[in-house]
């Protein structure tokens, strides 16, 4: 059985840089980072709709009651 890893520090900087980058209307912005300390973290952007889960949520069903989000999307 695999085992899940766990992200270090280089990935953490790698990923957020790489996102960084990215100017998307429809994603967040990274605002910032702080990598120096325990626990890193990164600043993002507020968007206006809020969490993707809660988004989903909202969306879930269409007009006449059917799921427009597929069977295996929670």
């Amino acid at each position: 059985m695999l085992l899940p890893q766990i992200p270090g520090p280089h990935e953490f900087l790698r990923e957020t840089s790489w996102l960084a980058g990215l100017r998307d209307p429809n994603l967040a912005r990274v605002v910032g980072f702080c990598s120096q300390d325990e626990p890193m973290c990164a600043l993002m952007e507020h968007s206006e709709p809020g969490d993707l889960p809660r988004f989903l949520a909202q969306r879930a069903f269409s007009e006449d009651g059917s799921s427009v989000v597929g069977p295996s999307i929670r």
